[in-house]
């Protein structure tokens, strides 16, 4: 299935296109801006971890199938790229980061992770047709 995404920064919508399968109609979606909703997860994130929000980096990813029109790919705030791509573009964007966390900082990072773990509550086993 062939998809397209069209969008841009100053968008609050972005449109997804599907493109059928034989005998099926083309769909279009549309979805939230995924460079204002990852923005607010690092925000959150770095809020959480008591960082600076330009210490995280904002990456978003679509998958390789996705054919991307207008949509910005790589700018100082975020990098929008395809998974076949991921590993060069976080490379390329931990390298542009060059900020690194002392030992003191690190140690806080992983004490807020380690609290946000022992709170979190087991997901549920969910029922399927093999564990019935």
């Amino acid at each position: 299935m062939a998809i397209k995404i069209v969008g841009s920064y100053r968008l609050n919508e972005w449109i997804v296109h599907l493109k059928g399968k034989q005998g099926r109609k083309p769909a279009r979606y549309k979805i939230y801006n995924p460079i204002k909703q990852n923005t607010r997860h690092v925000e959150a994130v770095a809020r959480y971890l008591h960082v600076p929000a330009s210490s995280c980096t904002n990456l978003i990813v679509f998958t390789s199938r996705a054919k991307l029109k207008k949509v910005p790919l790589n700018t100082k705030d975020f990098t929008i790229t395809q998974e076949n791509m991921l590993r060069s573009a976080l490379k390329l964007r931990l390298h542009r980061l060059g900020e690194h966390f002392t030992n003191a900082e690190l140690k806080s990072i992983i004490k807020a992770l380690e609290k946000r773990e022992s709170r979190r509550k087991p997901c549920p086993k969910r029922r399927t047709p093999l564990n019935r």
